[in-house]
């Protein structure tokens, strides 16, 4: 009679907190699991202790469904006994670790859930993308709010907190942060923001494309050492590294407007968030302000006033100042101690109380027009003032167009840059040695003649000359760029006025004749 293989034997019924030995082949890894990344240099040390000292603590599981038990806790010491069993199996000694010893236990999915992530998270080599995952998994499955998970985890609810921000990366920074591209202070920060303000940052747009460093990144000086040869000393592409989380939050301060809206989150600012519930219910008017005397430019917002720093003053009797029945509550919108919030006066025309010295100074100057009979405000430094803001308005216009122009001009100059001369003696030649001489500050010509020019690599020339040219082809310096269109047979002005035309002129009124 042949003998017929037994069925495989399914797990016996569990009881509460029953200690087995489990085969390994019958544990399984949960998908619940937050962490996604192991460190192969700690689990080779916890094997290596598996196989000199044994199983010291052992895991928690539970019985799962189609046979076997997922593991709830003890997730590496698994993974390191599988490591263990395959090193035993080159010829190593056994010890008995095709099996571990777990804790069965039956836990219903919130209670699973709960000690899956506490014993994790009570790690240090947990990444911060991954301890996020799990905060959410356990508010979201477990019922946990934010103070109960720090209280478990023996943590503040501002870190907390901020670990969930986390969440809100845009998947760019998430891949960035995964590969140590930056610290978890950055990414704090970073998380704060908007989508677009992320990319801003780190200055990747939305298809991945990257750009110059930004606030994130700067670029990276790269000394090359003395005696390698010179051909060798070229770097060709941009390196850039992070800053310090003190200049991100500096770059945020200048470049990221602080959005009431959005931004005025009661557990970054609470002071600013009552404040503002505050204004809100007594139909307070509510102000924008910057200590700074001007909102930077990748700042402002052309729809919404911002008093700068001579346009108003603290009124809430702190900081050694008064209180007025003008006061108005003025968020810091830009700039230095962005996102404060306190009550300020505006009004110049009547608080006597923050504005007597001002109105003093205008009470002045219209006295002295009345006894010089000077009826209208056109007298000789009125007349430059206005002359100085048509000159202002003229050239902010002219810079407006200039910046509309911008795609064009670049496109334009660099199908010219293709396909232009790259010798020694032409224009972009002329422009890269120029630009070395200022970049290495070198006194005279008898210092650039020690390495002669030789012969030139015609595409490295035209990338370099054309890197050195977007330095001014931007926003602020467009203008200047004007005589290396013409260098190069362009008409830099010509494209501008095609695609940002000049307004027409409005028509002076005719001059009223006076009887004599």
């Amino acid at each position: 009679m042949t003998a017929t293989a037994a069925p495989p034997k399914s797990p016996a019924p569990a009881i509460a907190d029953e200690l087995r030995r489990i085969p390994l082949a019958e544990l399984h890894e949960s998908p619940l699991n937050p962490r996604t990344s192991y460190d192969p240099q700690a689990l080779e040390e916890l094997r290596d202790s598996l196989l000199s000292s044994g199983q010291l603590t052992p895991l928690i599981v539970r019985p799962r469904k189609g046979g076997g038990y997922e593991i709830a806790a003890g997730h590496r010491r698994y993974r390191a006994a599988k490591l263990a069993r395959e090193r035993s199996a080159q010829g190593a000694a056994y010890r008995g670790l095709d099996q571990l010893v777990a804790v069965v236990r039956e836990l219903d999915e919130r209670t699973f859930i709960e000690v899956l992530n506490i014993e994790n998270l009570q790690r240090d080599d947990l990444h911060p993308l991954e301890e996020a995952a799990g905060f959410r998994q356990l508010m979201e499955k477990a019922g946990y709010d934010v103070a109960k998970i720090a209280s478990r985890i023996g943590r503040s609810t501002k870190y907390v907190y901020d670990r969930i921000k986390l969440l809100q990366l845009v998947p760019e920074a998430k891949q960035m942060f995964l590969a140590g591209e930056f610290e978890a202070g950055h990414a704090i920060i970073l998380a704060r923001l908007s989508a677009e303000d992320q990319r801003r940052a780190i200055d990747k747009d939305a298809e991945g494309r990257w750009g110059r460093p930004a606030g994130l990144f700067e670029a990276e000086q790269w000394d090359a050492p003395p005696d390698l040869p010179a051909q060798q000393q070229i770097q060709l592409e941009d390196t850039v590294k992070p800053v310090s989380v003190r200049e991100l939050q500096t770059w945020v301060d200048d470049n990221v407007r602080f959005k009431l809206e959005r931004d005025a989150d009661p557990m970054l600012f609470p002071q600013t968030a009552q404040l503002l519930a505050a204004a809100r219910e007594e139909e307070l008017k509510v102000v924008h302000i910057t200590h700074d005397y001007r909102v930077p430019d990748a700042a402002r917002d052309e729809k919404q006033r911002t008093y700068g720093e001579q346009a108003w003053k603290r009124a809430d009797g702190k900081h050694k100042s008064k209180e007025c029945d003008y006061a108005v509550l003025g968020v810091v919108v830009a700039g230095p101690g962005r996102g404060d919030a306190f009550r300020v006066c505006v009004r110049k025309d009547k608080c006597k109380v923050h504005w007597a010295t001002e109105q003093k100074e205008a009470a002045r100057r219209a006295k002295d027009r009345a006894k010089y009979g000077i009826e209208r405000t056109d007298d000789r430094d009125e007349r430059a003032f206005k002359r100085q803001q048509a000159e202002e308005a003229r050239r902010d216009q002219e810079n407006a167009r200039w910046k509309k122009a911008l795609p064009a001009l670049r496109e334009a100059l660099a199908a010219k840059i293709r396909t232009a001369p790259a010798g020694s003696a032409s224009e972009l030649g002329r422009i890269v040695l120029e630009a070395c001489t200022n970049s290495w500050g070198l006194p005279g010509p008898a210092v650039k003649d020690l390495v002669p020019i030789g012969r030139t690599a015609e595409e490295l020339v035209r990338r370099a000359a054309w890197l050195n040219i977007l330095g001014d082809l931007n926003d602020y310096r467009a203008e200047w760029t004007a005589p290396t269109f013409k260098a190069l047979g362009l008409n830099a002005q010509k494209i501008v006025d095609e695609v940002a035309p000049k307004p027409a002129a409005k028509k002076k009124p005719a001059k009223r004749k006076t009887a004599r």
